[in-house]
């Protein structure tokens, strides 16, 4: 008989892990030990005076599995994290990490120029800067005639 010892606050941490990720779009998720599990990187958004610097943790994510796309306002990034090929005779005996495919949309604000937006890639961290449109000022316009 194999005995597990019971620790209320891992357990706790582990339920408020699942309900954050519900609460944060994520949907329901098929089990993790499945390779098509749901997984959702997390993201920081810092609103700077220049720009807007998005970063998401994407470790094991190979730069080439990673997609940023904009459509209008929304910036989407995807990918798939794909788990590595194990021994065919070997069973995990717990599995913890999510695999499978992933996206992010974000709503920009109108007038982003798209060829200024740039993105990085380094250490499993996808850092994706876009500078904020120069607002428009008033303009007074002369009338003519007498």
């Amino acid at each position: 008989m194999t005995r597990v010892r019971f620790e209320p606050l891992r357990e706790f941490t582990t339920f408020q892990n699942e309900v954050n990720r519900l609460f944060n779009g994520a949907g329901v998720a098929e089990p993790a030990t499945t390779d098509k599990a749901v997984w959702v990187p997390p993201v920081d958004v810092l609103d700077s005076e220049a720009a807007i610097v998005v970063t998401l943790d994407v470790p094991g994510v190979s730069k080439d599995d990673i997609s940023i796309e904009l459509d209008g306002c929304e910036l989407t990034v995807s990918g798939e994290r794909v788990r590595a090929a194990g021994d065919g005779e070997a069973s995990y005996q717990r599995t913890e990490r999510r695999f499978g495919s992933f996206a992010r949309t974000l709503r920009l604000a109108d007038g982003v120029d798209e060829a200024a937006i740039s993105a990085d890639y380094a250490a499993g961290v996808l850092t994706v800067t876009i500078p904020k449109p120069e607002e428009q000022k008033p303009r007074k316009i002369e009338i003519s005639g007498s």
